[in-house]
C-alpha cells in the first residue's frame, strides 16, 4: 500500500492540491488554484484525473513543476497521512 501512496507525493504538480483523505485505493485532494472548495479523486497509484485536471480546467496557468524531492514539512506531514490512511 505505501508504494501506490508515492504516486501523489512524489509527482511534481503535487502542490497545486491539498491533501484531504486517502480511503482504501483512492485520494481525494482540493484544487489549490480553483476559487470554492474542488475536491477531486484519483486513485492512489496514477494522477492522471488530476492532470486533465490541470489540463483543461487551467490550460491558461503557467504551471510550474517542482522537485518532490525538495520537501517542506507539509509534504512531510502529507506522506504520512498517505502511508498511514489517515485523514
Amino acid at each position: 500500500m505505501a508504494e501506490s501512496a508515492i504516486t501523489f507525493e512524489g509527482w511534481r504538480y503535487a502542490h497545486y492540491f491539498e491533501f484531504v483523505r486517502r480511503i482504501d485505493r483512492n485520494v481525494t485532494v482540493r484544487c489549490k488554484l480553483c476559487p470554492g472548495q474542488k475536491l477531486l479523486s484519483t486513485a492512489a497509484n496514477t494522477t492522471s484525473n488530476l492532470n486533465k485536471h490541470l489540463q483543461r480546467t487551467h490550460a491558461k496557468v503557467k504551471l510550474i513543476a517542482k522537485d518532490p524531492r525538495t520537501q517542506s514539512e507539509d509534504v512531510v506531514s502529507r506522506r504520512r497521512q498517505l502511508r498511514s490512511g489517515t485523514n
